[in-house]
């Protein structure tokens, strides 16, 4: 086996074979450049962002008939993400040293400099790459994205201080608390809408959410008392005990733009059903019953079958009929 294809080879032992088809993807752009078992190395620890969005120009334009192209927007999100993860990957084997790239594979997302940055605002203004049909399931690494923007968001004791006295800098502490509300709990927009203050014990570390008390992670905990703190004062003299307000003290419109806004400028997506989606079949990965999963949420029949698609394992299902069956004390009389 060449050390190309070592290379390749191994990263792939250690990650979902759905990853295979961007690999082969990018080993196509190396093979284009002519890349060498010689040149390999050199080649990967001269890699820059540009590189990979060129790599990425390549597989949407140039690909011969015969291979297949990428098409979606989505896909091509993908495509960046395990190309992400395979440098990351040589980082820590060591198999490659390449300190300016890896510096920018870690910079924050919102960062102008950054490899997700320049990846999304390539992905989102390319016109070939077509727009994906319906609303389709936040990635993990989209969701690990997201949480640290929200955290460097609710963190920031300028974003904090500035938010008592400007309504820009409220939206945006309060949309960081919405977002790390539905992945906690997927829960629909309109539900959040109707909060009351009552609702949230932070004694107890809990939000009741329809009748089910939901457990704060602390970290999430001591973030809402800082945006309770900030409620108060708001509300001072106005008759409201909505937990989730506007900045004039009235409660939370139901038009999600400023939320969305804040999902579109930290991974590039501004679509709040993905993100329930995630929460959903996360939940379904840890077999929470359907009568459970539909009241809290809020989510409709229609929405809970998508994401129930997302889960189900067709061989695991019928392994587990087969050992039911064979189980069955008529099943060796019959």
């Amino acid at each position: 086996m060449s050390k190309m294809e070592q290379i390749f080879e191994s990263f792939l032992e250690s990650v979902p074979y759905t990853y295979f088809t961007h690999l082969k993807a990018f080993k196509d752009y190396l093979r284009h450049l002519k890349v060498t078992d010689d040149t390999i190395i050199d080649f990967l620890q001269g890699v820059r962002t540009e590189r990979i969005i060129d790599s990425l120009k390549f597989n949407i334009e140039n690909r011969s008939q015969s291979k297949k192209k990428i098409f979606k927007k989505e896909t091509a999100y993908m495509y960046s993400v395990v190309i992400k993860k395979f440098f990351m990957y040589l980082q820590s084997e060591h198999c490659i040293k390449n300190l300016d790239f890896e510096r920018e594979l870690n910079l924050s997302a919102s960062n102008h400099s950054s490899y997700r940055y320049k990846m999304n605002e390539f992905i989102s203004n390319n016109s070939i790459l077509k727009d994906s049909s319906g609303f389709n399931t936040l990635l993990e690494e989209e969701v690990n994205d997201l949480i640290k923007q929200c955290d460097e968001t609710l963190n920031s004791d300028d974003i904090y201080i500035n938010a008592f006295e400007e309504k820009r800098y409220f939206n945006k502490f309060r949309s960081a608390i919405i977002i790390k509300l539905i992945i906690l709990t997927g829960v629909r927009y309109e539900i959040i809408c109707n909060l009351k203050k009552n609702n949230l014990d932070l004694k107890y570390n809990n939000l009741k959410i329809n009748d089910y008390s939901v457990p704060l992670p602390n970290n999430f905990r001591d973030q809402f008392e800082k945006y309770l703190k900030l409620v108060n004062e708001l509300t001072f003299k106005k008759d409201n005990d909505f937990l989730l307000i506007e900045f004039e003290g009235e409660q939370l419109k139901k038009i999600t733009a400023d939320t969305a806004n804040f999902l579109k400028n930290s991974i590039d997506r501004s679509d709040l059903n993905g993100l329930i989606k995630y929460s959903v079949v996360n939940m379904l990965k840890h077999e929470m019953n359907e009568h459970v999963i539909r009241k809290l949420t809020g989510i409709g029949t229609k929405f809970y079958e998508q994401c129930l698609e997302e889960v189900v394992d067709l061989n695991k299902d019928n392994r587990h009929l087969n050992s039911i069956f064979m189980s069955m004390a008529s099943f060796s009389t019959l």
